[in-house]
């Protein structure tokens, strides 16, 4: 497998999600790639606070905290938000944020 730039760090962060706690090492054997480039990948995506070193164990990485910022928030159930009276127009409620 080639890597591609950010198509392959994502493919790297996703290998990390869905195995974590996971080692360079068991990521490598995953992909197929030099071990060197998983390993400047995971400092890289750790540099920006994605992966996290595991506290039980620092060669293993888990998603960071950083993951959750992305993160939609909940959606409302529908009805759930106040709709704008008539006299109100479209304007969104005072205090109210997208």
């Amino acid at each position: 497998m080639e890597m591609k730039g950010v198509i392959g760090s994502l493919w790297i962060l996703e290998a990390v999600a869905q195995h974590q706690p996971v080692t360079a090492g068991e990521l490598t054997n995953r992909f197929g790639l030099p071990k060197s480039t998983v390993r400047r990948t995971l400092v890289t995506l750790n540099e920006a606070g994605w992966p996290q070193a595991n506290r039980k164990d620092t060669t293993r990485r888990e998603i960071g905290a950083q993951v959750l910022a992305v993160r939609p928030p909940p959606r409302a159930p529908p009805g759930a938000l106040p709709r704008p009276s008539s006299r109100e127009g479209s304007a969104r409620p005072s205090g109210e944020q997208w």
